[in-house]
């Protein structure tokens, strides 16, 4: 069973378009601020049941969020039955908690988890960032972390084993990138680490999560490694099946945010990495 956010077509109140988009000749195109005054936000969750190949995965709705909600973006699990979701714009984490008395869940409910100055995003901005972004829960840290893109932060805050709910104030680990998503590479249990990927920066970052002297400590993870033009906007990743901190995989736009000096937008690509 796989659990997945959905932002279904905005129903727009204005004669301004979502994607409309300033010189489309140029690849570093500018598109229009959004306004909360001028959209209708819907978000849903949906599971996708894979048991049955014949007839293939099968999406169904189990939840529609508050209308709270503003921008459901990174989403991760505490547990099996409660899952965590970032709120780009609503500056706030979302508690998700499934109906596990069947599964795959029929239906869940959700409630504001945690909001915090760390997690803040606005709309009305020239270039369309959002604010709390990627979002992840470490267990053996007992922390769940986050990136928080338009402040330039990568934060943690401390999860109860048991209740599942936030304890203590976040903390800032690090300042400075504009981190869009990371994985955590934990093989090392006395030195688990995160790997950042910036997008508009076109680099992957390496920031070390062990309480102590080092926590905190950015280091710059391909450098040498490959080409600049390999790395161009990069999105997100996922550890290759059995490899975890040895191989990932990494999605790029190829320069949507931060094309190279030539000014050419090259193609989005899957970059396979090894650390």
């Amino acid at each position: 069973m796989v659990a997945y956010l959905s932002q279904p077509p905005i129903k727009d109140n204005s004669t301004t378009s979502r994607l409309q988009c300033v010189g489309t000749r140029s690849p570093r195109s500018s598109w229009r601020p959004l306004s909360r005054a001028n959209i209708q936000w819907d978000f849903n969750l949906y599971t996708i049941d894979r048991a049955n190949a014949s007839i293939g995965p099968l999406p169904q709705k189990i939840l529609t969020f508050p209308k709270e909600a503003t921008g459901l973006n990174g989403l991760c699990s505490l547990s099996e039955s409660r899952l965590i979701a970032a709120d780009s714009f609503g500056s706030c984490i979302w508690a998700i908690d499934l109906d596990t008395s069947s599964f795959p869940p029929n239906t869940a409910a959700a409630k504001k988890w945690l909001a915090h100055d760390t997690m803040y995003g606005v709309l009305e901005l020239p270039d369309f960032q959002p604010g709390i972004n990627g979002l992840k829960y470490h267990a053996h840290t007992s922390h769940a972390y986050y990136i928080s893109t338009q402040k330039r932060l990568f934060c943690r805050v401390s999860v109860d084993h048991k209740t599942l709910e936030p304890t203590g104030e976040p903390e800032v680990l690090a300042k400075g990138m504009p981190g869009d998503d990371f994985i955590i590479d934990d093989t090392s249990v006395d030195d688990p680490v995160a790997y950042v990927t910036t997008h508009r920066d076109n680099s992957i970052l390496k920031i070390h999560l062990t309480d102590g002297p080092g926590l905190g400590k950015v280091e710059t993870a391909l450098e040498g490694s490959m080409k600049l033009q390999d790395v161009l906007g990069p999105t997100a990743g996922v550890w290759a099946p059995g490899l975890e901190g040895k191989t990932a995989y990494f999605t790029s736009d190829g320069g949507l945010k931060n094309v190279l000096e030539d000014g050419v937008m090259r193609c989005a690509k899957v970059i396979k990495v090894d650390f």
